[in-house]
């Protein structure tokens, strides 16, 4: 019964907005735990409520790539008549891959 995507999608509807009706007391807590001297969670709770509104801390990753490609014209070529010879009339469209030469 539970994998009928209409019942599915009914309990989905039904726990969003049973989640969203309990919104406003979630923040309520939230911001009474972050004014409060006395709780533990003063600083997860306002770094959390930062966090929502766009001050969280941002994470930015730098991914370089090397290395070299060995192919010779004439492998290229043997593979490319291979392919006709196997009933490939077209050859798709080449791929541009945007390099610069690493010394």
């Amino acid at each position: 019964m539970t994998r009928n995507p209409k019942i599915q999608a009914a309990i989905l509807e039904e726990t969003a907005g049973r989640l969203y009706a309990f919104a406003p007391v979630a923040l309520r807590r939230m911001m009474e735990m972050a004014v409060d001297p006395t709780s533990r969670d003063t600083f997860a709770a306002a770094k959390h409520i930062l966090g929502a509104i766009g001050f969280g801390s941002k994470q930015t990753i730098e991914v370089n790539h090397a290395g070299t490609v060995d192919v010779s014209f004439q492998e290229v070529r043997a593979q490319i008549e291979a392919l006709k010879k196997a009933g490939l009339q077209q050859l798709p469209s080449p791929v541009t891959i945007d390099m610069e030469p690493v010394e």
